[in-house]
């Protein structure tokens, strides 16, 4: 789990973002993931590009029930 996801105790099935801002720093806010992305709120956000030996982009597919801008 990175530094600024994370699930709260008393709703572990929610993400929470932190919110940063315009420079990357965290604001102190901390968001669910869908208000982050409905509102347009800065957060950390990782992209992992994987090529194999002979050239091809491997890629992971989302799971069905995960949505990717909410």
């Amino acid at each position: 789990m990175s530094e600024s996801s994370h699930h709260r105790p008393d709703n572990p099935k929610q993400e929470y973002f932190d919110v940063l801002d315009e420079q990357g720093n965290k604001t102190g806010q901390t968001k669910l993931r869908s208000a982050v992305h409905r509102d347009g709120d800065w957060h950390q956000a990782v992209n992992i590009w994987i090529v194999s030996p002979s050239q091809e982009i491997l890629l992971q597919r989302h799971s069905e029930s995960r949505s990717c801008s909410a």
